[in-house]
């Protein structure tokens, strides 16, 4: 993250940060410098960066994890008008809007959850519960393979390992529910058409015996939405489960877990850059209402 960049340099701890740092950070960010970190950058990317970092700061003081002078200062402003400040900096008085609250990560609600499942088949309706139990992307839902499953051994925790290479290669450790591993395999064993040649190692396959690809699993979805009256994409699931897991990770870190929730978060997600995962705070505090109850949907057993 370029702000925690920023404060090693000038040798200050997150605990410390004011007002008056996140200014001098925006400046480096505008006027940019020598060194590839603070290189000049657009008006939309310095607004983006600034606003994160003040976002971030407000979350630990609201949360009591991290307070600072920074983020009690942020809080006690009015959000629109903090924005506003922040926004006009550009040296051309170039205008800022503010991006809409739509344009945020959504979740899916515990109702609308159940009404997307009751309008689903098989394997879909499995798919989608791997989707927002997971958090994994299209691409990694329809590759999913018979050996990707853990092992059936006794089990020690209602939550199970599995490895999968993600985005760019990489292989990494995703969690899910030993109930929905026991379903899939259930399904793999008696549910599942009579695989066509070479398709035999992929677990979700079409009556023809053939892989479900993403074209047939997003129309799947669409049909899904459409028939329960929800207006959402398939990556809403993702979204569901990121923003949820954020809440969980948040609490248990409250109760005293020696965690960093967002970059647990980051990890749970396969995203590169922690950027990429900051949204979601800002996520959380939009949907906080419709948080709880999906938290308590997706945890609570009734998926």
């Amino acid at each position: 993250m370029a702000w925690l960049q920023y404060l090693q340099s000038v040798q200050k701890c997150l605990e410390d940060a004011t007002e008056q740092d996140v200014k001098l950070y925006r400046n480096k960010l505008i006027h940019g410098s020598s060194t590839d970190e603070y290189r000049r950058y657009s008006a939309s990317t310095v607004n983006l960066r600034t606003m994160t970092a003040v976002r971030f700061h407000m979350w630990g003081q609201l949360s009591r994890q991290m307070p600072s002078p920074l983020g009690e200062w942020a809080v006690g402003r009015d959000r629109g008008r903090l924005f506003r400040r922040f926004a006009a900096y550009a040296p051309h008085r170039r205008q800022i809007v503010r991006a809409p609250e739509s344009r945020l990560p959504r979740i899916l609600g515990a109702e609308q959850l159940r009404a997307l499942l009751s309008c689903t088949p098989q394997p879909y309706r499995l798919i989608f519960r791997w989707a927002v139990c997971t958090g994994l992307r299209r691409f990694e839902l329809c590759g999913l393979r018979k050996s990707d499953l853990p092992l059936g051994a006794a089990k020690k925790s209602t939550i199970e390992q599995l490895n999968l290479v993600r985005k760019g290669g990489r292989t990494v450790t995703v969690y899910a529910p030993s109930r929905l591993i026991d379903e899939t395999r259930w399904y793999v064993l008696s549910d599942r058409p009579k695989a066509a040649p070479t398709y035999e190692s992929f677990i979700f396959l079409n009556a023809r015996g053939r892989r479900i690809d993403r074209t047939a699993l997003s129309a799947a979805f669409r049909r899904a939405a459409d028939a329960a009256g929800i207006d959402a994409t398939l990556h809403h699931l993702r979204h569901t489960y990121a923003v949820t897991a954020l809440k969980y990770l948040q609490e248990r870190a409250h109760n005293g877990d020696s965690i960093n929730p967002l970059k647990t978060l980051q990890m749970l997600l396969g995203h590169t850059a922690i950027e990429t995962t900051e949204i979601y705070l800002r996520a959380l505090d939009a949907n906080s209402a419709a948080v709880q109850e999906a938290l308590d949907f997706l945890y609570g057993g009734t998926l």
